[in-house]
């Protein structure tokens, strides 16, 4: 009996430890909790799933738990949940399910993946630290970077005096790693002091830039940092979030090529266009520089078919990535017996960026790419001329698309998107083992196998790689075959809501009409999002394009309205307003758009959407030069804001700084 009791203590505390609550709640509550309660947040964010069997791995560690909950306290926020879709911008660009560490604004302070810490990926113990580090660090500092409110030609002027150089820093609204730059990182005490000391510190917002300096030295990735000496010219630049220390480095490194005098020789003009927008996935993202040992980006990679990159072919702690004609890979790869690994980048992609950054340099990544592939990389904006050939026999659509092709040219398998380093290598590894990449499925297919687990693994192969189309066709024909009882579980619900989204097709009614089974075998919030989603792509499928301008089908969209308020699907009016809104916006009718969002306002009063209302105003800003329309927005905006603050003061402080740009910018 001793020995059973003297195991069961033993075993007791880990037991206890790996049973960690995580309470599912929104951020509003989390927040006001880690306020009452004096402590940060430790996040787990999940879209639908939950990592119970790595939780239980990391949270074995008895001492690491408990320090983490004398410092945190875990909840957990479900994306798929509709009053949590805000939550995204607590999480900046990193790719979910994440575990996040905040403090008790809100502000970030660190960021795991469970499964990448029992595989030795990283580290819990050290993240860990590294948040109590940084909550006490912003808990102590005071400071600031002191941005003057001067144009740049002013700031030569003075750079010319104090002998300073001028930093500039370049952003632009609703940028997302530009306000994650003010918040953890211009406001540290020792950033501020080395800034403030050592430069003359000026913000140029993209789209207010009468000098023309973004487009004069090509900042096309926000934040964009420039270093520029009294003349004019360019010491050194950099684009996207940085951590204190590296934006300290950054700053170092500039503040040294100064003294030395050393500049890239790129001289700024006084005159000049605006910068030019980015569009797409750039618009909230910073932009793609040249990996280290790449060419510059501004260089041609068009001269030759082969264009080596010097630095890391000759250092084995680097991806021996080349610069190769689709003609010169295939040489090189039947030389070498190896495969051929692409990463088809753009200059101004985030994404692309995080693979460089995080990914690219690994050990693990960096020993298996160059021990089993050629590695090529294209920043295909760059690089047309030797990249269009991959893009277009491989139909490369997206950034980064990544290729995985045998030494014959047949595509083994393709990818795409930005992947943590776990993720990475196994679909790297699809490219070394027989029968598991894309290509092998095709075949597989061909042949005839149709097995539920066979054709799920191939449609989600399909969508990976960007062949929507193919997906969306192979999962139509594929889910028409099967009865309600096979529809209804996770693995095929996840095709279910990639792939059907008409509402009114049979498939979808299908699943309605049984939606008690659904919610059962699936969960009822999945259940929801999804037919709410169908009736939200149903309500904004009314906008169509006559003679070259888009017309909204009133009477058909009058009448699907009635048709929601039937259904008593859209109880908070989401569908309705979200719908509402985007029609009048894609039909360029700004007079229904505010005298919409303007009725919302004073009907919700101190309840109204931050989110919602700030994103109709951002639309109406960029979009509406209307001043009395404007006006009329602002007129609204600016009470209901403060009718907010009195009643949810925390939303309010997290949406505070966006606010008061968009009401200045709706002013001017």
């Amino acid at each position: 009996m001793k020995k059973i009791i003297l195991f069961l203590l033993i075993l007791f505390p880990i037991c206890t430890i790996a049973q960690v609550k995580f309470e599912e709640t929104n951020i509003k509550k989390a927040l006001e909790r880690a306020k009452k309660e004096n402590k940060g947040l430790i996040v787990d964010v999940i879209s639908g799933r939950v990592d119970k069997a790595n939780i239980d791995k990391v949270l074995s560690d008895k001492a690491a738990t408990e320090r983490m909950l004398k410092n945190f306290i875990p909840v957990r926020i479900d994306l798929m949940k509709p009053e949590n879709e805000d939550f995204t911008e607590y999480i900046a660009n990193l790719s979910y399910p994440v575990t996040v560490f905040l403090n008790q604004k809100g502000n970030m302070l660190a960021a795991c993946h469970w499964d990448a810490i029992p595989m030795g990926f990283e580290n819990f113990s050290k993240t860990l630290e590294a948040a109590i580090k940084a909550d006490l660090e912003k808990k102590a500092n005071t400071k600031k970077i002191e941005f003057l409110d001067i144009d740049y030609k002013k700031a030569l002027e003075m750079s010319k005096t104090t002998g300073k150089p001028v930093f500039v820093d370049c952003h632009f609204v609703g940028c997302g790693p530009c306000k994650k730059m003010v918040v953890d990182v211009f406001n540290l005490d020792r950033v501020a002091d080395f800034y403030n000391q050592n430069f003359i510190c000026i913000q140029i917002d993209r789209d207010k830039d009468p000098h023309g300096v973004c487009e004069k030295f090509k900042v096309f990735g926000f934040p964009g940092f420039l270093y520029i000496n009294a003349a004019g010219e360019l010491i050194t630049k950099d684009d996207g979030f940085k951590a204190p220390d590296d934006f300290m480095a950054l700053g170092r490194k500039a503040l040294t090529a100064y003294k030395d005098g050393t500049t890239t020789g790129v001289q700024s003009t006084s005159g000049g266009s605006s910068s030019p927008q980015v569009t797409g996935t750039a618009t909230t993202a910073a932009a793609s520089v040249p990996m280290i040992g790449s060419v510059a980006a501004g260089s041609s990679s068009a001269t030759s078919s082969a264009v080596t990159m010097t630095t890391n072919s000759s250092n084995p702690n680097n991806v021996q990535f080349q610069k190769l004609s689709l003609e010169d890979a295939l040489a090189k790869a039947k030389n070498e017996n190896k495969a051929i690994y692409v990463d088809m980048s753009a200059s101004w992609c985030q994404p692309c960026k995080m693979m460089q950054e995080k990914v690219f340099p690994d050990p693990q990544v960096v020993e298996y790419l160059n021990k089993n592939f050629i590695s090529i990389y294209f920043q295909c904006d760059l690089d047309s001329a030797l990249s269009n050939v991959y893009r277009d026999k491989y139909i490369s659509t997206a950034f980064p698309t990544h290729l995985l092709i045998d030494k014959n040219g047949e595509l083994i398998h393709k990818f795409v998107g930005y992947m943590s380093v776990p993720s990475f290598l196994t679909e790297l590894n699809k490219g070394v083992l027989a029968n598991t990449g894309l290509n092998s499925f095709h075949k597989r297919y061909k042949d005839g196998e149709r097995s539920a687990a066979f054709m799920n693994e191939y449609i989600t192969l399909l969508a990976n790689a960007n062949e929507g189309q193919r997906a969306s066709g192979l999962a139509s024909e594929y889910l028409k075959t099967l009865s309600v009882n096979d529809l209804a579980n996770r693995k095929t619900f996840y095709l279910i809501s990639e792939f059907v989204r008409d509402l009114d097709s049979d498939l979808a009614q299908k699943i309605l009409t049984n939606k008690q089974i659904f919610e059962k075998n699936v969960g009822k919030a999945d259940v929801d999002t999804y037919e709410r989603m169908l009736w939200l792509i149903k309500a904004t499928s009314f906008v169509t394009e006559k003679d070259g301008e888009k017309v909204l089908d009133k009477t058909g969209y009058d009448a699907f309205v009635k048709r929601i308020e039937a259904s008593g699907i859209d109880k908070d009016d989401y569908v309705k307003m979200t719908s509402s809104m985007e029609n009048y916006h894609l039909t360029g009718d700004w007079n229904s758009y505010v005298n919409e969002a303007v009725a919302y306002m004073k009907k919700k009063k101190g309840k109204a959407s931050l989110m919602w209302t700030w994103n109709w105003g951002s639309r109406l800003e960029n979009g509406c030069d209307d001043k009395d329309l404007r006006t009329k927005y602002v007129q609204e905006l600016e009470p209901n804001y403060e009718l907010v603050k009195a009643s949810d003061r925390d939303q309010a402080i997290v949406w505070a700084e966006s606010m008061k740009i968009l009401i200045n910018d709706l002013k001017k």
